[in-house]
């Protein structure tokens, strides 16, 4: 099959049993492993580059939520903690995090039900005082099931010359915060953490970090790449990746090498390599047309 026929997944996937000596009509499990490794491979590649084909037609938004200032009247000395409030509080505080003010402790909440004034920590309270001036605040927000991957740098809504938001790794997140941050003000960055949850589609759902956080509620703005799918039926959108046509071979390298490695073969370091150049082919050829202004959308009349 030459790299010109890779229209659709379904080709990629012949081409992927093909170029691993499999017969090219096999239905047998390896079959079903090439399908998976050819997904996975066309989500690494989707995730490689900022690619503008692969970019959401317009910018998340992350909605941040105003802290909750309050009155303790007493934390109790079960495992996890119970803190009293002096008044009810909605909406519900799960998601949130909560310290008394001028203590350097931060604790998660584990439950809460909006309306009432009992709120359950995630651990023991082993800080004094146990009552008193209190903040409820949030610092992590859960991206939607179609983000892929995030791109840095994110902006403030509607503030024109604001400052960037940079998105960092973690190390240099908690390096430069902490793990646990207690600053407030003008949020300066936000780091990609943990999984909060799963889709019913089986996405995972990340989540952003954000150092310090706001006080108020703000709209933070980010572009993303976000998921696509592939059904392998060989026909319709359902099936065209958004890569260009001349470049959908680099899936099919990416496949090869996540099918070798499982297999300890040493055919993956080849696939790697072929991998890493037509990445940095595509890269380049992004970068000189973007120097022209003009790009190729995927899934145009050249397919």
């Amino acid at each position: 099959m030459a790299l010109t026929d890779l229209i659709y997944g379904a080709d990629i996937r012949l081409w992927v049993l093909d170029a691993g000596q499999q017969v090219v009509a096999s239905t047998d499990d390896y079959a079903n492993t090439v399908r998976v490794a050819v997904l996975q491979a066309y989500w690494d590649c989707l995730a490689a580059r900022k690619w503008p084909w692969a970019l959401a037609s317009a910018p998340a938004v992350l909605t941040t939520v105003a802290k909750q200032s309050v009155t303790v009247n007493s934390i109790s000395s079960a495992t996890p903690a119970v803190v009293t409030l002096s008044a009810t509080l909605t909406p519900s505080m799960v998601g949130y995090k909560f310290y008394l003010d001028g203590q350097q402790a931060i604790y998660r909440v584990n439950t809460h039900t909006a309306g009432t004034s009992s709120v359950t920590l995630d651990a023991a309270y082993v800080e004094t005082p146990t009552s008193g001036a209190g903040t409820f605040f949030k610092d992590e927000y859960a991206m939607s099931a179609n983000v892929l991957r995030p791109w840095g740098p994110l902006w403030y809504r509607g503030q024109p010359g604001g400052r960037d938001i940079d998105l960092i790794d973690e190390k240099q997140f908690s390096a430069r915060y902490g793990h646990g941050v207690l600053s407030s003000g003008y949020v300066e960055a936000a780091t990609v953490i943990r999984d909060q949850a799963m889709t019913a589609g089986g996405n995972s759902l990340g989540s952003l970090q954000i150092a310090p956080w706001s006080e108020d509620a703000i709209n933070l703005e980010y572009d993303y790449t976000e998921y696509d799918e592939l059904d392998f039926s060989g026909a319709g959108l359902a099936d065209t990746p958004k890569i260009p046509r001349w470049d959908r071979v680099v899936i099919g390298y990416r496949a090869l090498f996540h099918l070798f490695r499982t297999k300890d073969d040493t055919l993956a370091d080849s696939a790697e390599l072929e991998y890493q150049l037509k990445i940095s082919e595509m890269e380049g050829r992004m970068r000189s047309q973007s120097k022209k202004n003009f790009w190729v959308r995927s899934r145009n009349s050249l397919g």
